[in-house]
């Protein structure tokens, strides 16, 4: 979590009044939503740029920290001590979380915009104490994790493949927005990987032609919780930012660790019924992946794993047993002691 006070004083621009930071936020909304042909302009206007990394910059930190608890502790911290390459850097929100979460050196940066690299260099310095460096290549003494932060659905299939010939990193990440489109385009990337030899580490159990392409879409919700100034610069925007919707992947040179059997990834949550909570998982069935509805009774879930079981999510996994059939639902109990 970063508060909007210790961003303001390193942006490029300053602002007069909340209101005008307020005003250009809007500009940008408004750009990133009905004007995305000219969308680049922002990039040139130091003002729009301060805007962009006040608030985008600020509620999309907290992705990085929720992304890397999707992955196991030991592996979390293993990764935090490779070299971060960081695609399409921005004014380096992401290569700034992985500082504050305790990553390694000094990340990478590859970034075109003069001013985005400036404000990346500024933030870094001021907030970590680190010097950015910008377009290099790593030095490869060490295991490299190649990130995409909302920047794969700007530059396209092609483009993005390109950085990741460039750099030949042991692990690609991707946290992108989570729409329809973005979808369509992972799954091309997805194909890619896996005609390359990749291994998926996120979010599918098998390489597995995907059960969701050309019918339906898969994305995640990370919950986010900002400091008290940047929730009051979301309000006077207008923004939910703390229901966020990702598309997030990982894939990986070498396989991961062994996964059980037993495991469904939740790609979408219902509203509990009067007796269940209710969910559509992805899991592996023989060498296919199937998508198919899960119901779990209340009377199922112990009493001491209520909460945590309520606040499952799309993205996550669960250990589950089959009780029976029902219809076209299959009704389980979780293996608690595994979740």
């Amino acid at each position: 979590m970063i508060s909007l006070s210790e961003i303001l004083p390193h942006l490029l621009h300053q602002f007069d009044h909340e209101s005008d930071l307020v005003r250009a936020v809007g500009e940008l909304s408004e750009a990133f939503t009905t004007d995305r042909q000219n969308i680049s302009r922002y990039l040139s206007d130091p003002r729009l740029v301060s805007a962009y990394t006040a608030f985008y910059l600020s509620t999309n930190l907290p992705k990085l920290e929720g992304v890397l608890n999707w992955l196991t502790p030991e592996f979390r911290q293993e990764v935090l001590q490779w070299q971060l390459i960081d695609v399409g850097a921005g004014p380096g929100t992401f290569s700034l979380a992985w500082k504050l979460l305790g990553g390694y050196g000094e990340p990478v940066l590859w970034e075109s915009s003069k001013l985005m690299r400036e404000q990346a260099a500024r933030l870094l310095s001021a907030l970590t104490g680190t010097t950015a460096r910008f377009d290099k290549l790593a030095d490869g003494s060490r295991k490299q994790l190649l990130l995409f932060g909302h920047s794969a659905n700007e530059m396209g299939e092609a483009e993005a493949w390109s950085y990741i010939e460039r750099a030949q990193p042991h692990m690609v990440m991707f946290i992108e927005p989570g729409t329809p489109a973005v979808f369509a385009l992972m799954l091309k990337l997805r194909q890619r990987f896996v005609k390359e030899g990749w291994h998926i580490l996120y979010p599918c159990l098998h390489t597995a032609t995907c059960p969701l392409s050309g019918s339906d879409w898969c994305h995640q919700f990370l919950d986010a919780r900002h400091a008290p100034d940047v929730e009051r610069l979301t309000q006077l925007a207008h923004k939910d930012r703390r229901n966020l919707p990702v598309i997030v992947h990982m894939y990986l040179q070498v396989p991961p660790e062994q996964r059980a059997e037993d495991l469904a990834r939740i790609v979408r949550v219902y509203p509990p019924t009067k007796f269940s909570h209710e969910w559509e998982v992805c899991r592996v069935s023989g060498d296919e992946l199937v998508h198919e509805r899960f119901q779990l009774m209340f009377k199922h879930v112990p009493s001491d794993h209520k909460k945590r079981v309520a606040e499952l999510r799309s993205g996550d996994l669960c250990s589950w047993e089959l009780e029976k059939m029902v219809e076209n639902t299959r009704r389980v109990k979780l293996r608690t002691g595994n979740n």
